[in-house]
């Protein structure tokens, strides 16, 4: 049986950096991993890393309970102009997250997975 897409803000739209809103899926569904940001002005960049865990109550706070999928992502920023970029995982994760490992000041990032 075909189970229905979600599709989960997984950072809002944000100038912080770390781990966002951990999100339970259905285990074993494959996923898709969106990333965009934006600077106010100027130049920079916004780095993203997808995360996964089996652990049953996983917490953002130990890294620990968290594996990177893929390697992290890198957007070049210039402008205001929206740049994105994103990866499909087939793990069999029960948790999926992400983390905004850095952005340049006056930039802001948001992380969408679609599962």
């Amino acid at each position: 049986m075909l189970m229905p897409i979600g599709t989960y803000n997984v950072i809002k739209e944000t100038v912080n950096t770390g781990l966002g809103v951990g999100v339970k899926l259905h285990y074993g569904r494959e996923k898709t991993f969106h990333f965009r940001a934006a600077m106010n002005s100027g130049a920079g960049t916004a780095v993203f890393q997808a995360y996964g865990s089996n652990v049953v109550s996983p917490s953002a706070s130990n890294v620990g309970d968290w594996v990177p999928i893929g390697s992290p992502i890198t957007l070049s920023l210039n402008g205001t102009t929206t740049v994105s970029d994103g990866f499909e995982d087939f793990g069999p994760w029960l948790w999926i997250n992400v983390s905004m490992v850095s952005i340049t000041a006056g930039g802001q990032g948001e992380a969408w997975v679609a599962a």
